[in-house]
């Protein structure tokens, strides 16, 4: 038995689509499509849109017709993370009304906003969402629906730190000239996949003498991208660090592994590096920041993180700052510290600051202290 199917949102982008089907894509049957009384709709905070019920609206689509059982439930994969569900509608074709099924959310839980912009999604969202598509049909019939959720936001980082690398033009001035293309990968595989991954790559890598050297195994740690921001009050010349647990220390036997650091975070899907920033500040340390300097992004650690870091001194007022903050659905337990600028030094050398953003972070607001307090104080 085949079936019909209306697809409003990002499924009517060809390439999301193709992904999803996977060995099914040449078989899809498409063609322009309406659904009326109903709008398409975006979800606040998200890249995605749903569809409502909304009398004298009409929905613009694709009706993809005659679509096997195999390629339908590759769709409920795909549409279970975003809490879809299939019901019937009446849709108009060129050729008249045709019966499909449409995929609903479930329930109200999600904020939704005003009519999603198709064309607009394309130019910003498009290709990271096809790389969210990609990784998660790679997991289709190995990692069962209802784990999908609790991984899906690692996913989603991976993606789009993805596609910002990708529209990436960086700097070539005293490197060599090689680029990704002088780079052959022969497999990717994820043999761990969860909030993190590990990514197993075969590739071969051209040499400074010109010749391919390769094949090789090399393993990464894809986690995505994230922001360091470390507030600093010019009135007072004081700045506010963080204090927290730390998993990895603990792990390779550290004797404390409680670190200062700086406020951290990874970048949600649809912020900027400097949005995040913003929120963390007043997730981890109940603050509003204003001005920000930023330094150039780094990779911390590039022989075997993906992570890519933005950093940034951020101008803030401090004089009610303190106690212990962060969110509880994340179990974060997070203690403010205020030093004066005056002692930062002292706290680089003495070793307490074991954090490398932090440690950069300190040593470019010492570098470029007076200029920034010319500037903001």
């Amino acid at each position: 038995m085949t079936r019909h199917l209306f697809f409003y949102g990002t499924l009517r982008d060809v390439e999301t689509l193709d992904t999803v089907m996977g060995p099914y894509a040449e078989v899809i049957e498409a063609s322009e499509a309406t659904l009326p009384d109903h709008a398409v709709v975006e979800v606040m905070g998200e890249d995605y849109p749903v569809i409502v019920a909304c009398q004298g609206a009409m929905a613009r689509g694709v009706l993809a017709s005659n679509l096997p059982q195999g390629a339908v439930e590759r769709l409920r994969y795909f549409e279970d993370e975003f809490d879809y569900a299939l019901e019937t509608r009446t849709v108009h074709t060129a050729d008249g009304p045709s019966e499909a099924e449409v995929f609903f959310v479930r329930g109200d839980h999600l904020k939704i906003g005003g009519s999603w912009d198709f064309e607009g999604w394309a130019r910003t969202h498009q290709a990271a969402f096809v790389e969210c598509a990609r990784e998660l049909m790679a997991l289709y019939g190995q990692v069962p629906d209802k784990d999908v959720d609790r991984i899906w936001p690692g996913i989603r980082f991976r993606a789009y730190a993805r596609a910002r690398a990708r529209a990436e033009r960086p700097a070539v001035i005293h490197r060599s000239g090689l680029s990704r293309e002088d780079v052959e990968v022969k497999r990717t595989e994820r043999p761990y996949v969860d909030y993190f991954a590990v990514e197993d790559l075969r590739l071969s890598h051209r040499t400074f003498a010109g010749q391919m050297q390769g094949p090789m195994d090399r393993a990464v740690f894809a986690s995505g991208d994230a922001v360091a921001v470390l507030p600093w009050d010019p009135r007072t010349d004081r700045v506010l660090m963080i204090e927290q647990f730390r998993p990895a220390p603990l792990a390779r036997g550290a004797q404390v592994p409680w670190l200062l650091e700086p406020i951290a975070g990874r970048i949600d899907t649809i912020e900027t590096a400097e949005q995040t920033a913003r929120r963390e500040a007043e997730e981890e340390a109940g603050l509003t920041i204003g001005r920000m300097d930023a330094l150039p992004p780094f990779y911390s650690s590039p022989g075997c993180l993906t992570e890519q870091m933005s950093c940034y001194i951020a101008e803030a007022d401090l004089s009610q700052a303190g106690g212990v903050h962060g969110l509880d659905t994340e179990h974060e337990d997070i203690r403010s510290v205020l030093l004066d600028v005056a002692d930062l030094r002292d706290a680089l050398t003495s070793g307490e600051v074991e954090n490398g953003p932090l440690i950069v972070l300190i040593q470019h607001l010492l570098i470029h202290h007076d200029r920034l307090r010319s500037a903001w104080g």
